[in-house]
């Protein structure tokens, strides 16, 4: 008697960690706040990028926003245009540029994929590629709200 009833209790609480596993395995990512975020690169040519994001949130995962770039030697800076989404299953955040303003010399279109962390304020390991870009990494810091 006494040993199903220590059975039962195991299998219990084993019931219980399975549930609770299963429930984090579902849990959400955080969506990247809107506002300012500071950004650096740098691309395959080995050159760094300084800069901001600035990200405005529309509905459902959708973003809009540009990055503002300036190499490290002050040769290149300018706008970069573009609309986004976020999936909160993968924490994914896809970014598509759309144009161009250059201020000095010129800036590339590129696609950015980037893993956002689970607080939405860190952009650890981001990538572009795409157009007439030179493809490189990124990382961007979450600063203040518009």
């Amino acid at each position: 008697m006494k040993k199903s009833v220590l059975v039962a209790i195991l299998l219990f609480i084993l019931a219980g960690s399975v549930t609770a596993v299963s429930a984090q395995a579902k849990r959400l990512w955080t969506s990247p706040k809107a506002g300012i975020w500071r950004v650096n690169a740098t691309d395959e040519e080995k050159e760094v990028w300084y800069g901001r994001m600035t990200l405005t949130r529309k509905t459902n995962g959708k973003y809009r926003g540009y990055f503002y770039w300036i190499s490290s030697d002050k040769t290149t800076s300018g706008r970069e245009y573009f609309n986004g989404s976020f999936d909160r299953k993968t924490g994914k955040l896809l970014l598509k540029a759309y144009a161009v303003k250059n201020i000095k010399g010129e800036l590339g279109i590129g696609n950015y994929l980037a893993a956002v962390n689970k607080r939405g304020r860190n952009i650890p390991h981001g990538k572009w590629s795409g157009g007439e870009s030179i493809p490189g990494i990124w990382s961007a810091v979450w600063l203040k709200a518009r």
